[in-house]
């Protein structure tokens, strides 16, 4: 066996230019699917993480039914029993509380549809953090005579207002009367998610329940956890501390992000499957062309007593060869590249309009996991052994007298 392996080996190099070809669309071809499966893999997880860290928070907390219809009379049941509960647990970084009414924004030259949070500034800033995204005024601050109002850079280009300048909030309370009252807007915002920032203002919680003429009451608790990995864990805890509220994971509350999350897997590693796949038609034509090569060589080997088996493994050998020297080139140069953009980022700043619409940052930085490399050197085994099996069988099924009068 060694010595075959020997002799394998040393046939790879008799032709220095096609193995060095073969090398390198095996290597190039690795690099391009580990890197395209990292920058797939990394949009995913940055529309994750900015729809989680900038809105839905790890875990929402409800009152049945309120979810249905957005009814603004359905507000927590003994909200304060359920604040107090949450302070004792120790899985919880941090909550919030918001009220929360759809009603209309009215500029002196326009107007839009928008939902209108009633925040506690501090306590929402401890889950979502607003305030690193203000790009004119500030985060509420010091209460004036006129109640204050954050908007999205979005929405107060469409209304043409800037800081300073008074809105019109237009909603009906738990009686179906319209309310209407005046706020000055205090800070500018701009998140990844341009769709969320026009179509969202935020207020603070006291003035809105004051309006709605709420006394400590609120629609929905927004909770930060300690640690994402134990999110299975804390979500069933809730639920059975307070089952008669809708206690809901992010995964829960927007089903449709976490299935993308699933199925951006899946994609990813059907495009390795798919370059892999095209590298073993190369791979195979090549070996096809070696052994065509080689058939008076290989009918010279049969007739001086080496068996079919040796001649099969010998090809077997060659060609697994040619594919296994090539994945440590292919394997470091995916490394480096994901690494090198994983720390400084790609930027695709002339799509950022359609990247915001999808709630992801023009400044992509491509993610990989370390387990994600072996799964790859397995799979290029798997096809190396895949397409050297019908040469192999090729060059066994040769004749050794009529191979020898070839030329």
């Amino acid at each position: 066996m060694i010595t075959l392996l020997k002799i394998a080996w040393r046939n790879i190099w008799r032709n220095k230019l096609r193995s060095f070809a073969v090398f390198a669309s095996v290597a190039l071809g690795l690099w391009a699917g580990i890197f395209a499966t990292s920058l797939a893999n990394g949009l995913n997880q940055q529309r994750v993480s900015s729809v989680i860290e900038n809105q839905l928070a790890h875990i929402q907390i409800h009152q049945n039914g309120f979810k249905e219809n957005f009814e603004i009379s359905k507000t927590i049941n003994n909200i304060q029993q359920v604040e107090e509960s949450l302070q004792q647990n120790k899985n919880i970084k941090a909550y919030t509380t918001r009220t929360i009414v759809s009603g209309m924004v009215n500029s002196a030259s326009s107007s839009k549809a928008v939902q209108i949070k009633g925040i506690v500034p501090k306590n929402e800033a401890a889950v979502i953090d607003l305030e690193k995204f203000m790009v004119e005024g500030e985060y509420f601050g010091k209460a004036g005579r006129t109640p204050s109002i954050v908007l999205g850079q979005t929405l107060a280009n469409k209304l043409n207002v800037k800081i300073r300048k008074k809105l019109i909030l237009k909603f009906q309370d738990a009686n179906n009367e319209v309310i209407a009252a005046a706020f000055k807007v205090k800070g500018i915002y701009k998140t990844v998610d341009t769709r969320a920032d026009e179509m969202t203002v935020y207020v603070e919680q006291q003035k809105l329940n004051e309006l709605l003429g709420f006394e400590n009451q609120a629609h929905e608790i927004a909770i930060k956890i300690k640690d994402l990995e134990q999110l299975a864990t804390v979500t069933p805890q809730l639920k059975a501390t307070f089952p008669k509220l809708l206690v809901e994971s992010w995964k829960e509350v927007f089903p449709g992000l976490d299935t993308a999350d699933k199925l951006q897997a899946q994609t990813s590693m059907l495009l390795l499957y798919i370059i892999m796949l095209a590298l073993c038609f190369g791979i195979l034509n090549t070996m096809l062309m070696v052994v065509l090569e080689r058939v008076r060589e290989f009918g010279m080997l049969m007739a001086v007593g080496m068996n079919k088996v040796k001649v099969f493994f010998m090809v077997m050998f060659e060609t697994v060869f040619l594919m296994l020297t090539a994945t440590p080139a292919g394997l470091a140069m995916a490394w480096l590249t994901v690494w090198y953009f994983s720390k400084y980022g790609l930027d695709f700043s002339g799509q950022s309009d359609g990247l915001g619409s999808m709630g992801i940052d023009p400044i992509v930085y491509p993610s990989l996991t370390y387990d994600y490399y072996p799964k790859v050197i397995l799979l290029v085994v798997i096809a190396a052994i895949l397409s050297a099996i019908y040469p192999a069988i090729r060059a066994v099924r040769l004749n050794p007298a009529e191979s020898i009068r070839k030329i």
